[in-house]
């Protein structure tokens, strides 16, 4: 079986990542306050918090390098934003989306 490679990503499996990435990151975040106000555990709260933080900023740096046109490789995120979907066409070159 073929190795993924990176730079074959279409915009819409990098975006998808991107998302999990991202979403799974503020969930951590999420998770390590309820625990705090349930468990009152510093440690896991910090561990669960660097976590969280790690992969939503992780989330956002990935869809910046990999969310582009195929074409010009101009960025598919609006004002540096995670987009929740993509659109049609580039806004750079206005190839259409695969």
């Amino acid at each position: 079986m073929k190795k993924p490679n990176l730079d074959e990503l279409t915009p819409q499996q990098a975006l998808k990542i991107a998302q999990y990435l991202f979403y799974g990151g503020l969930a951590m975040v999420l998770l390590m306050l309820f625990i705090g106000v349930i468990f009152d555990s510093v440690a896991l709260m910090a561990v669960l918090g660097i976590i969280g933080l790690a992969c939503m900023f992780g989330g956002g740096i990935f869809g910046n390098i990999y969310i582009r046109c195929p074409k010009c490789r101009g960025s598919l995120m609006p004002g540096g934003r995670l987009p929740g979907s993509l659109s049609t066409y580039c806004p750079h070159c206005g190839m259409r989306i695969p």
